[in-house]
């Protein structure tokens, strides 16, 4: 018997130990939630898994960050110093960086922090890492150069449901609805 207590005690020590991905946490500017997660990946795979993360009726996507503050958030409490790819790329437009995905997709970085001397585009990096020094930067690429894999930050922000309807929208479907009850044919009624 104490021997299966040791064994089941040692077990829940294992499972308790191996790594556990935190809560998604809010930024009250954005009302946006983020998540780190330490999987590593490469920056495609980590583009791929948070457009593919849901958290409370919200898409995922590789966080966008848009001032020093979030980049502070993002960089201290969210990924708490590891490094980790956000979502900025300049894939097939060199040197044009823009946001991939959420709601500033397609839109040129209005904010950055490179470290020194990056982006260098070294071998065709055109992914953004966070971290690369607490907050600063870097540009990373993919391929067979690239074998080191990095955790990823996913910023949830845009809800899973189609958007409200506007009030022109109900509007619009009363006329018609109306129209059509307006050009249906009538019955005759006989009279007796």
């Amino acid at each position: 018997m104490k021997m299966k207590l040791r064994a089941s005690f040692l077990t829940i020590a294992l499972i308790s130990s191996t790594s556990v991905m935190a809560a998604p946490v809010q930024w009250g500017s954005t009302g946006h939630w983020y998540e780190y997660f330490d999987t590593l990946v490469t920056a495609t795979e980590a583009v791929t898994l948070a457009q593919a993360s849901t958290f409370s009726g919200m898409h995922g996507y590789l966080a966008t960050i848009t001032s020093s503050y979030e980049n502070w958030f993002v960089a201290n409490d969210v990924a708490s110093g590891s490094t980790a790819f956000i979502g900025g790329s300049d894939a097939g437009d060199e040197g044009n960086w823009t946001w991939r995905a959420g709601p500033e997709t397609g839109q040129s970085l209005t904010y950055t922090n490179w470290a020194s001397g990056e982006p260098n585009n070294n071998n065709d990096e055109d992914y953004i890492l966070t971290n690369w020094g607490i907050g600063f930067w870097n540009d990373m690429g993919v391929g067979p150069l690239f074998t080191v894999k990095f955790g990823y930050v996913v910023e949830y922000g845009d809800t899973l449901l189609s958007p409200v309807p506007e009030p022109e929208t109900y509007a619009m479907l009363l006329a018609g609805l109306g129209l059509l009850g307006f050009m249906a044919p009538r019955r005759k009624e006989t009279v007796l």
